[in-house]
């Protein structure tokens, strides 16, 4: 569900080393999370952001990710280091690939020249530095296993604006970068998949295993009724109701049976009715023709300013057109 949306703690390892490269001050949250542990992604929006704040090239998610190593990605990393070719390392990520990125799902599609990975945001709209910095640090970890520095992108696309100057884009990924497009996507030429992975060690593999299927099973599994709430919430909102009373009478339910089964699966009704205010206030906020208070109304506040009050709370910076 998009409300435990989460990243591996491990990915904390490369934001302490980049700051500490770049002599800026770590965010504080970096140093609590262990590698076993997952971050919310709220607070790995966080985390980048304070980094931001410090530091804000163009490009910055694309700096940060072509800084990674293969070690940043813990079992992930390693059971790729397991198999013999990169064709292998593609199977283990189709089954895998939430231990390090639980947002949105991964696709993987294949034509006679090339291969694309692919993720929506259908659960959640990621920060534009969570999508650019990951998309980077998997980029930059493909080059590392196979040994190919150079390895180009055929076409990549990304879901947020053109920035001011997308040199660092096309020069980082080898090709023409898309923006504003639906989904983040990277295309890569089909004779990847036989190239060998460098210093393979398959010793790695059952140990590694057992852990990332340890992991696996530990992720939470989608809901029937959190899913219908997020669907009536949506809907609520736009009609100005926010309420618990209002949407459990839409779901046909009483206030307290909806607030007792929410409680079953640790969740309330604030905490769900924030993070869907949240994901639709960063898909409007992408419209620059809609005034912050036809946004605020469309999230069901009766003002601009309190509106703009929980977003800081949420991201902790104020809400702007995102480009």
């Amino acid at each position: 569900m998009f409300d435990s949306a989460s990243v591996m703690g491990r990915f904390s390892h490369l934001m302490i080393r980049f700051c500490e490269q770049h002599q800026l001050n770590v965010p504080p949250s970096c140093y609590t999370y262990q590698d076993q542990e997952r971050i919310p992604l709220p607070m790995f929006e966080l985390m980048l952001a304070q980094i931001k704040q410090q530091y804000d090239p163009v490009g910055l998610g694309i700096l940060l990710g072509r800084s990674a190593q293969i070690d940043d990605i813990g079992v992930i990393g390693y059971l790729s280091l397991s198999c013999e070719t990169f064709w292998e390392v593609v199977l283990r990520l189709v089954r895998y690939h939430r231990i390090a990125y639980d947002v949105n799902d991964m696709q993987v599609n294949f034509s006679n020249d090339s291969i694309e990975i692919s993720w929506g945001s259908d659960r959640t709209l990621p920060s534009r530095l969570v999508e650019e910095s990951l998309l980077a640090m998997f980029l930059t970890v493909i080059r590392q296993l196979i040994g190919a520095p150079d390895l180009n992108a055929l076409s990549v696309s990304l879901l947020y604006g053109k920035p001011s100057d997308s040199s660092l884009y096309e020069q980082f990924f080898g090709c023409p970068v898309q923006f504003s497009s639906e989904q983040t996507r990277l295309q890569l030429p089909i004779s990847v998949l036989s190239a060998p992975v460098i210093c393979t060690n398959p010793m790695l593999s059952l140990r590694s295993e057992q852990q990332a299927e340890a992991m696996l099973s530990a992720l939470p599994n989608d809901d029937r009724l959190i899913a219908e709430l997020r669907r009536v919430l949506v809907e609520c909102l736009h009609n100005g109701e926010s309420t618990l009373e209002q949407v459990a009478q839409r779901m046909h339910l009483s206030s307290h049976t909806l607030e007792t089964r929410l409680a079953e699966h640790h969740q309330t009704f604030e905490q769900i009715l924030d993070v869907t205010r949240r994901k639709l206030a960063e898909q409007y906020l992408r419209d620059a023709s809609l005034p912050m208070a036809d946004v605020a109304f469309l999230l069901g506040y009766e003002d601009a300013e309190t509106f703009e009050r929980d977003f800081e709370a949420w991201t902790g910076h104020k809400p702007t057109h995102m480009a």
